[in-house]
C-alpha cells in the first residue's frame, strides 16, 4: 500500500489516540493553570491598589486641569516554575510518549510501504501497545 498524505495523517491521529497524556503530563497543565489564574489575579489586585493610590494622590494634591493617571505597565511573572520538578517530570514523560508514538507511527508506515493491506493497518493500529 503507498502512504499518502490522507493515509499519514490516519495513521498518526489513530495512533496518537491510542497514547493519551499521562498522569505527569495533566498534573503540569493542571499547575500552569493554576499559575496563570494566579498571575491574572495578582494583575487584577495590582491595579485596583494603582487606582486607588492615584486617585488619593490627586485628591491630596487636589489635581483639577491636569491630573495623575494610572498607565497598566505593571506584570506579574512568576519564578521559573518550568524549572519546578513537576515539569521535570511531565517532560520527560512526554518525551517518552512522542518516543513511542513516532516508532509506532515509523512502524506502522514502514510496513504499510512494503505492502502492508487495510486489513493488516486496522490490526496493527488495534494491537499497539499490547
Amino acid at each position: 500500500m503507498k502512504v499518502t498524505k490522507l493515509i499519514r495523517e490516519y495513521v498518526e491521529e489513530r495512533v496518537y489516540e491510542q497514547f493519551p497524556k499521562t498522569a505527569e503530563e495533566l498534573a503540569w497543565e493542571a499547575e500552569k493553570d493554576k499559575m496563570f489564574k494566579a498571575i491574572e489575579q495578582a494583575e487584577l489586585l495590582i491595579g485596583a491598589y494603582a487606582e486607588q493610590v492615584v486617585k488619593e494622590l490627586n485628591e491630596k494634591y487636589e489635581f483639577t486641569d491636569y491630573c495623575l493617571k494610572k498607565h497598566n505597565y505593571y506584570h506579574v511573572t512568576d519564578t521559573h516554575y518550568n524549572d519546578s520538578i513537576i515539569y521535570q517530570m511531565c517532560i520527560k514523560a512526554n518525551n517518552e510518549r512522542v518516543k513511542k508514538i513516532d516508532e509506532a507511527i515509523k512502524n506502522i508506515l514502514i510496513t504499510l510501504e512494503l505492502g502492508g493491506t487495510k486489513a493488516e493497518l486496522e490490526e496493527m493500529l488495534a494491537n499497539i501497545g499490547k
